[in-house]
């Protein structure tokens, strides 16, 4: 690791936190480190390969277009070239805080709720009113293109897209039960028939979960500080930037998307039901990636997905909230799933 030690990555590190006390990998997908010192934290990433690289770029450069457009603090993201021996890598400045956990939200009192949605609504107001011409700047995206041809193209997740449905369902077929197979090609069809719509277009974060988040005490209880992750930030559709709340608390993401409708004048009333099928989508989603990244230790988990579809789950279908796995298939008797 002579990297922290010597080239323009150490001059970087040693910019933001001095001399290196400590080392400390990350787990996940790509290699990730975090350096300590007696000034703070800094997090290293090393792109798994030129696809990632270019992510890492394209969040630099959005992070330096929008630090000071919202309220929340982000990462001082700088890519630093490789030079031969030594690797390119993102190197930013850890900002201090706890993940949004279930556990944390739950422990919330009403008033830190409030804020925490206020300041969540905030963020995604301020980043949905990005000019788009500004953040096709940031993103190298042909702003000549016509609207409806950058709604063919970005309108719904490309995570998603066609081409890896039939084979999402290849790799999960042996690992689910008839009734999520079902909801699987439910969810398929239900995908598969939502517009692209020009008018839905926004600049977006891209994957706002918990723990992209950082939460801090202060004087009232935990509250929102910043964001980070800024990988999938994009020019995408206004629906698909709220769902992964979800994934922190239901309660959370009904209440985020309610005072965003009361704030917003471009959209007063979101969709629910396409939100849903995005967030079911995703579960889906993020199932299979267990099985491409080879972590069968981890599917246990899947019964915290399926639990509720199964009809095992204690969760009931409240007025205003989601629970996306109880909608009936085949039946609109669902919110939001009229």
């Amino acid at each position: 690791m002579g990297w922290i030690r010597t080239g323009p990555l150490a001059a970087a590190v040693r910019d933001r936190i001095g001399e290196v006390t400590e080392v400390r990998r990350i787990p996940g997908r790509s290699p990730v480190f975090e350096l300590m010192s007696a000034r703070g934290r800094t997090i290293l990433r090393f792109p798994r390969d030129a696809e990632h690289l270019a992510a890492l770029e394209k969040e630099e450069a959005v992070q330096s277009g929008l630090r000071f457009l919202v309220n929340l603090a982000m990462p001082d993201t700088r890519v630093v070239a490789g030079d031969g021996n030594r690797p390119a890598a993102a190197v930013h400045t850890r900002i201090e805080g706890e993940p949004l956990t279930g556990e944390c939200y739950d422990g919330l009192s009403s008033a830190a709720r409030g804020r925490l949605v206020s300041d969540l609504v905030t963020f995604f107001l301020q980043t949905h009113s990005v000019a788009l011409p500004v953040a096709y700047g940031w993103l190298g995206i042909d702003d000549a293109a016509a609207p409806s041809e950058l709604a063919s193209r970005l309108g719904k997740p490309l995570w998603f897209a066609p081409a890896w449905q039939a084979e999402m369902r290849r790799r999960l077929h042996t690992r689910l039960d008839a009734r999520m197979l079902d909801c699987l090609d439910d969810t398929v069809s239900r995908f598969l028939q939502l517009p692209a719509r020009a008018e839905y277009l926004v600049f977006g974060h891209g994957d706002m979960h918990g723990y992209n988040m950082a939460v801090a005490d202060d004087e009232l209880d935990p509250r929102l500080v910043g964001v980070f992750d800024l990988e999938n930030a994009g020019v995408l559709d206004v629906h698909e930037d709220f769902f992964r709340l979800g994934l922190v608390s239901e309660d959370l993401l009904e209440r985020v998307l309610a005072a965003y409708e009361r704030r917003s004048p471009r959209f007063p009333a979101l969709d629910r039901a396409r939100i849903a099928v995005y967030y079911r989508a995703f579960l889906y989603y993020l199932m299979d990636e267990m099985v491409v990244q080879d972590r069968s230790n981890e599917f246990q988990n899947l019964d915290s997905f399926s639990a509720p579809l199964k009809g095992g789950g204690e969760q009931r279908l409240h007025e205003g909230t989601l629970l996306v796995w109880a909608v009936p298939i085949g039946r609109g008797s669902a919110p939001g799933w009229g």
